[in-house]
């Protein structure tokens, strides 16, 4: 409960003091001295128990590893509170998660009531996070429009954050998560981040894993169409038929234990696209 607090804490400073950063993240494992696994990340497609594995990863830490602090911070950790505090949207299953639901307190869902209210807010979070208007789409303001009007909280949480914030910078949500991971970091802290959608975010990852599970990966969206590259990409890949407990206790021994040929690869990777 301390580590949560300590998490929505950090939340707060950062809401309290966002601004734009320029330039690209900084990549996994560079601290300046040797490399060390600091965040370990779980992709696979939606059904595949990411969130699952990452509650049962945290509980492994904390039994073998009395010492370590472990946060869970997906990348969506960030969007999704912002979305939920200025436009009153987010998933049901969301408030039944202790590292969200605390925030939803006396928020009001739903309570936009105009699109031109939604055109308003769309252009404050663009300034708020680029510091400067920048062009969108109408066809993508009216798509979030439907998606509010019909209540179609993942859609709309994925429209505002894919096809609006990161078509006009894919590196948005990654610094703004960096931001808040750098008031949490210290030399025993360990991030799990259980939502690994795009191929640039495997950058701020040090180990990556990927959980097969029975949805499908040839999702429409682009936030989910990347699997077939991620699942080349990891550092391990689980079967489905492991339970989340088994998988945990193999993604901590691979983690702590592993080498970090994965992430001199996708760095390699990463060097040979730019």
């Amino acid at each position: 409960r301390r580590r949560t607090a300590v998490l929505h804490l950090s939340l707060h400073r950062w809401a309290a003091g966002v601004s734009p950063v320029r330039g690209r993240p900084e990549r996994a494992g560079a601290t300046g001295g040797q490399a060390v696994n600091k965040v370990v990340g779980l992709t696979g497609p939606i059904g595949s128990g990411k969130t699952t594995v990452a509650r049962e990863l945290k509980k492994v830490f904390l039994q073998k590893e009395p010492l370590t602090i472990v946060f869970r911070l997906p990348f969506a950790y960030v969007p999704k509170l912002y979305v939920a505090r200025e436009f009153g949207v987010w998933l049901d299953k969301d408030e039944q998660d202790p590292i969200y639901a605390p925030f939803f307190a006396g928020l009001k869902r739903w309570r936009l009531e105009s699109k031109s209210e939604l055109r308003e807010k769309v252009e404050e979070a663009i300034q708020t996070f680029f510091g400067e208007p920048r062009p969108y789409s109408e066809e993508v303001l009216d798509t979030l429009w439907r998606f509010y009007r019909e209540r179609k909280d993942r859609d709309f949480i994925r429209t505002f954050t894919t096809d609006l914030f990161r078509a006009m910078d894919e590196d948005v949500w990654i610094r703004e998560w960096g931001k808040l991971k750098g008031m949490l970091d210290a030399e025993n802290v360990v991030f799990i981040v259980e939502d690994v959608r795009f191929p640039n975010e495997t950058n701020v990852v040090d180990f990556l894993v990927f959980l097969e599970g029975e949805g499908s990966m040839d999702d429409a969206h682009e936030s989910e169409s990347y699997y077939p590259l991620l699942r080349r990409r990891a550092d391990l890949i689980l079967p489905r038929s492991l339970g989340p407990r088994e998988r945990a206790e193999k993604i901590h021994n691979s983690f702590r234990h592993g080498k970090l040929e994965g992430k001199v690869r996708r760095s390699g990777e990463e060097r040979a696209v730019h």
